[in-house]
């Protein structure tokens, strides 16, 4: 999880995230993708 700006913010968005000097590409969601009742395919 991080945090993104608002123009960035919409589902679907590709954006690059920097965590700890390296570059990681994401897409952002519109929920979390934790499942703690395990209802979904854990991915």
């Amino acid at each position: 999880y991080t945090y993104v700006p608002t123009e960035y913010a919409e589902a679907g968005t590709s954006v690059q995230i920097r965590c700890e000097g390296e570059l990681y590409d994401a897409t952002v969601r519109d929920e979390p993708l934790f499942d703690p009742s395990r209802e979904k395919i854990i991915r």
